[in-house]
């Protein structure tokens, strides 16, 4: 069954994510996202548009192993990932069975359009939509600190 939906600590997390000030802040918020939404893993994918891919820039719950086996994403890919960012819409994909993960995948919407993705591999089998909501407002903030999609040469406070 799905878990309520923890309001006040998601408003704490936004609270603070619009704080940062060091980019050193972040993974900890990344890791209290990953706590919030019941997420095993949880991965912020950044866009490089020059080379049309997406790759991993922030994570929590995955060793350093997978992230390197996960390697970058083709932004054409066939995958909930990349067809979150073409879409610019968030993606559920459900477990495959009722004891496996299901995840989600929401776009990081800047002005400029898409910087990247906030994907998280979460307990529920088949996300409600009050855990994907949840996730929306969570990756609004982290997409003020991905800055604009077309900066690819610029460092962002996720980044840092």
């Amino acid at each position: 069954s799905a878990s309520p939906v923890k309001l006040a600590e998601a408003a704490e997390l936004c609270v603070d994510l619009a704080r940062v000030i060091d980019g050193r802040d972040v993974p900890a918020l990344v890791q209290r996202a990953a706590e919030l939404l019941e997420a095993k893993g949880v991965i912020l994918w950044a866009a490089e548009t020059s080379t049309r891919t997406l790759r991993p820039s922030l994570t929590h719950g995955y060793s350093a192993k997978v992230v390197s086996r996960l390697g970058t994403l083709d932004i054409d890919g066939d995958n909930v990932t990349s067809l979150c960012y073409r879409s610019m819409r968030p993606q559920v994909m459900p477990a495959g069975s009722p004891e496996a993960s299901g995840a989600i995948a929401v776009p990081l919407i800047t002005p400029s359009g898409c910087a990247g993705v906030l994907a998280a591999e979460v307990r529920e089998p088949s996300p409600s939509q009050d855990l994907l909501a949840m996730s929306r407002i969570i990756a609004a903030q982290f997409a003020v600190l991905a800055g604009p999609a077309d900066s690819s040469d610029k460092r962002s406070a996720a980044e840092a």
